[in-house]
């Protein structure tokens, strides 16, 4: 890390984004607590090469955890979507994305905090998750939870039950994605998409599909 801050400078002062003054390479500067630095990281390693941005290096200081990943070419999943999307398009940047969260659950990770800022999309529609502050590792047993705060995308037991985030919280946050994207486009939305986001948006998360439930049903 100490070798990352003598080579890089702001992009633009009161960023996180710095570039390498010897490779160009842009890159990422976050600052966590201790205990969830070490997760971010973790999750990091799991995804490395799938939905993620590249860890680059990290150090602990003064009771903090500070982590350098590398930036790509990307615009928030809000940016992409614009208002004349084709039907045809738009069903397939679901897709892809859908098949981005499975690669995240099949890692045993649930990311917790997806809103479409959090989401990136590259021109290649590569899909990249940028927010793992609030991830949980599904085969790792927890003895301290932190709650979440109310948010419109955020499931019901991540809010009030934090132990209970799992992958289904995943499905809630990215059923209400999808229908604000809906929402932005003019876009004529088959009846079956509704009744997916429904079944995605339940209260009660036993009763929401699995994601690759989900993928099938679009893909039909």
């Amino acid at each position: 890390m100490y070798q990352i801050q003598l080579q890089c400078k702001p992009v633009k002062e009161g960023t996180n984004i710095y570039y390498d003054v010897k490779t160009g390479m842009q890159i990422i500067k976050e600052t966590f607590d201790l205990d969830t630095g070490l997760i971010v990281i973790e999750v990091m390693k799991r995804l490395r090469g799938g939905p993620c941005m590249d860890l680059i290096d990290y150090q602990v200081e003064s009771g903090q955890l500070n982590i350098a990943s590398c930036g790509v070419e990307a615009r928030t999943i809000g940016n992409y979507v614009k208002e004349d999307i084709s039907f045809v398009d738009f069903k397939r940047l679901v897709i892809v994305l859908l098949n981005a969260l499975v690669y995240v659950h099949s890692k045993s990770v649930a990311i917790g905090a997806l809103t479409p800022e959090t989401i990136f999309i590259t021109p290649n529609e590569r899909v990249i998750f940028m927010d793992f502050s609030q991830s949980r590792l599904q085969d790792v047993a927890y003895t301290c939870i932190k709650s979440m705060p109310v948010d419109v995308y955020r499931s019901p037991e991540s809010v009030y039950e934090p132990w209970m985030v799992s992958e289904l919280s995943d499905v809630f946050s990215m059923g209400m994605i999808l229908k604000r994207l809906i929402d932005t486009t003019h876009l004529t939305i088959q009846f079956h998409y509704a009744e997916i986001i429904e079944k995605m948006t339940r209260v009660r998360m036993q009763d929401r599909p699995k994601l690759q439930d989900v993928l099938n049903w679009i893909n039909t």
